[in-house]
């Protein structure tokens, strides 16, 4: 229970028998939750940069959904060395977004001139269906083993929103007539992958992995929007979108690892061909285009550790890596709190890179301190637009040049006493953007401080206590300032049943104090969240 009650509820079972062996599951959870938002924004004269216009918004959400997860299975041993599987999954996920948003258009010296009080109601169901085939073969005892992967999955989501916005003078007569703006929203994602690994066990402890994996994924989302208006619904072709984007990619790997005495060594290359298609349908409001992604990459890793003694081991490792966009950010839905604020995705989005360097120490087994460096080019990143003369906001994805960071962190994990035993992790980083963001430099960066504690109490007769929590301090996400965030969580436990059984009470975020806020301050953008 917190605002709201949510309820998490699961049935396992598992028969075998001879060759076969049966498994099922299913699971049904209850989430809801609360949100209270508050938006300040200056909007600035471009030429003078004074202040013409503030809005301030208040925002209640309430956000719900019903997950159904059932999955069904069998393994067939055919022999002692092979083993055949099946596997059957679904997901059902009936959910709504209800936002109420209340909007002050204040002057420049903060007085209210009108107000827009919005709803924003969005109600889908999400559902998947997937099938895995697998197959594992064992040489013989010294590890040599083939494995293969196929899966399909076919996803969809079907939604439909409502935005009403009622305009009000201060004492809230009626300003204007309503508008309502519907919105019919499918989307529909489909898998498609094969992968096969092969281990091959070598002399004197050394080992080769590989594998190959190719995968072809088809996206459809096509979004409509109409105008409710007195004499019937009007299509709305600027927010009216139908985006096609289908995307193929053949990897190979091989991976090489020997322990020669206090010495580890692993070295790996994987490499990456993609094939990418998207097609943005056209109306009268955007022009039909197609776009064509082919390239290939290739993705080191090196790693070596070094046992000095019983109580030093150190390590180093290099890893290059590709990160794409989640399909939903390249979905060019728009999703509401108002018609002045809203959030869309960007279908241009491409793949990140990033270089990763990292060393480490542990001396006896508890204490841990880890340097790291990462560079990501390219990177994509939650930035807010603003236009303006119209007096609108938007979030969205999108590129800057590159992301640097640098960090060492430490961690310990040792008993304080007989019956208190803690967990201790700290992490400094500094994160530094760069890039041309809407036409300007923006070049923007912070150190930032985060700690985390874990403490477990042993207490007598069957009870046992936890007490944990972090802080972090300001940090920068993009061109967004976040402010320091804290947290304190307690638990208790009492062991029933002859120790069979247990009873827990616990508390998270006790004094509500996890609430995230942060500003913008740059080029015309001014707000505080």
């Amino acid at each position: 229970q917190s605002y709201y009650t949510k309820t998490n509820n699961s049935f396992n079972i598992n028969y075998r028998t001879g060759k076969v062996n049966l498994f099922g599951n299913y699971s049904y959870s209850l989430w809801q939750s609360h949100g209270d938002q508050t938006i300040i924004r200056r909007f600035m004269d471009s030429t003078t940069k004074q202040i013409e216009t503030i809005f301030d918004q208040e925002i209640l959400r309430h956000d719900k959904s019903q997950d159904h997860n059932i999955k069904a299975g069998m393994d067939f041993y055919v022999n002692k060395k092979t083993t055949l599987g099946v596997v059957f999954s679904g997901y059902l996920n009936p959910y709504s977004n209800v936002n109420r948003n209340q909007t002050d258009l204040n002057s420049a010296s903060n007085k209210v001139d009108s107000i827009v009080i919005a709803d924003y109601n969005n109600n889908g169901n999400s559902k998947n269906f997937s099938t895995n085939l697998n197959l594992q073969h064992s040489f013989d005892s010294t590890g040599k083993e083939f494995t293969v992967d196929l899966d399909y999955l076919d996803y969809s989501q079907p939604s439909s929103s409502l935005l009403s916005n009622n305009y009000y003078y201060p004492d809230l007569t009626i300003r204007k007539s309503p508008s309502s703006l519907i919105g019919d929203l499918p989307a529909s994602v489909k898998i498609y992958s094969a992968k096969t690994d092969f281990t091959f066990p070598l002399k004197n402890h050394a080992k080769i992995e590989t594998g190959l994996k190719s995968s072809y994924v088809t996206t459809d989302n096509d979004a409509l929007y109409e105008d409710q208006t007195s004499s019937g619904t009007v299509v709305d072709e600027g927010k009216t979108n139908h985006f096609i984007y289908k995307e193929n990619v053949n990897a190979a790997y091989i991976n090489y690892n020997r322990q020669i005495k206090k010495w580890g060594f692993q070295a790996g290359l994987r490499a990456e061909n993609t094939n990418a298609t998207g097609h943005q349908l056209g109306n009268s409001a955007h022009p039909d285009s197609l776009f064509t992604k082919n390239y290939t990459n290739l993705f080191p890793t090196a790693y070596i550790s070094y046992a000095l003694n019983d109580k030093n081991t150190f390590v180093a490792n290099y890893g290059r890596r590709i990160d794409r966009p989640d399909y939903g950010d390249l979905n060019p839905f728009y999703y509401f709190l108002d018609e002045y604020t809203y959030q869309v995705g960007n279908t241009l989005l491409q793949p990140q890179f990033s270089d990763n360097i990292e060393l480490s120490h542990t001396y006896n087994g508890f204490l841990t301190t880890t340097l790291n460096y990462s560079k990501i080019q390219h990177v994509f990143t939650d930035v807010i637009k603003q236009i303006t003369s119209e007096r609108k906001t938007l979030q969205t994805k999108e590129h800057l040049a590159s992301k640097t960071n640098y960090g060492i962190s430490v961690s310990a994990n040792f008993p304080v006493n007989s019956f208190w035993s803690t967990n201790l992790y700290t992490n400094v980083n500094y994160n530094a953007f760069s890039g041309i963001l809407e036409g300007g430099n923006l070049e923007i960066s912070a150190t930032t401080f985060m700690a985390n504690m874990n403490n477990q109490f042993k207490l007598n007769n069957g009870w046992s206590a936890e007490l944990s929590g972090f802080y972090r301090s300001k940090g920068i996400e993009g061109e967004v300032v976040v402010n320091p965030m804290w947290r304190l969580d307690a638990g208790i436990q009492k062991l029933i049943l002859k120790n069979k059984g247990s009873v827990k009470l616990g508390v998270r975020d006790i004094f509500n104090s996890q609430n995230v806020s942060g500003s913008v301050n740059y080029q015309d953008l001014d707000a505080y969240i």
